[in-house]
This record gives structure tokens, C-alpha cells and sequence, in this order.
């Protein structure tokens, strides 16, 4: 029975563990996906974030806007369904942001071009370079 009741403690403090990884790399992972605060122009924002997949010029309710697309990067045992996704006026300023477009469908409708998908324009930065 001693036996038994060590065995359950360990798996318990395993658990807890591979629990507190889990937290961790998410708020590191959001760390990373976060923009700095306050107002913060498309020149800025390229200067400080290095992980960018492409950007993309798109209309969105009839004004120019800029959509910045980071990279798919996970951070340890963080897994986002979609990459980072940030949106910037006529001004170059941003308005919107996402840290995981694979989660927020409401983000991807009101800020995507319907004809505009992840994979096209990671595509197109490869073909640009």
C-alpha cells in the first residue's frame, strides 16, 4: 500500500510539472507574438519583430491596410494552430493584432481578404525573395 501511495505522489508531481511547462511556454510564446505597447508605426514594428513571414497590401472595408504575417514558430511545448497576425491603417499604424489566427476566426474574417489564405502569402514572400 506505502508502495502504491509513493507511485501516485510521483505521477501527481510529474503531472504538476509537465503542467507548469505547458503554462510557461505559452506565456512565453505570447511574449514573443506580442506588440510592443502604445502606438507603433509598420517601420517600427519591422525594425523590432524578426520573425515575420511576408506583408501584404489589402483593402479591407474599402481603406488600404497592411497585413504583417509572423512566422508559425512555436516556443518548446507551445503549439498555435495559425501564425501571428497584425494589422496596420493607411497611417502605417497598428490597429489590430492577432497571436494565433489558427484560433480566432473572427480575426482572420474581419481583417483577411477572402482570397488572401496563410499559405498564399507565405508563398508569395518565397517567390519575392
Amino acid at each position: 500500500m506505502k508502495n502504491i501511495k509513493s507511485i501516485l505522489f510521483s505521477l501527481a508531481i510529474v503531472g504538476i510539472l509537465f503542467t507548469c511547462v505547458l503554462v510557461y511556454s505559452e506565456i512565453q510564446h505570447n511574449k514573443m507574438v506580442r506588440p510592443p505597447e502604445g502606438k507603433v508605426t509598420l517601420d517600427e514594428f519591422l525594425s523590432i519583430k524578426q520573425r515575420i513571414c511576408c506583408t501584404n497590401n489589402v483593402v479591407i472595408d474599402g481603406k488600404p491596410h497592411t497585413l504583417v504575417l509572423g512566422r508559425f514558430d512555436t516556443y518548446f511545448s507551445a503549439l498555435p494552430s495559425g501564425p501571428p497576425a497584425y494589422i496596420f491603417d493607411e497611417q502605417n499604424v497598428l490597429v489590430a493584432w492577432c497571436g494565433d489566427t489558427g484560433n480566432n476566426s473572427t480575426f482572420v474574417k474581419k481583417w483577411f481578404p477572402p482570397d488572401l489564405t496563410h499559405a498564399e502569402c507565405a508563398q508569395k514572400r518565397r517567390t519575392e525573395k
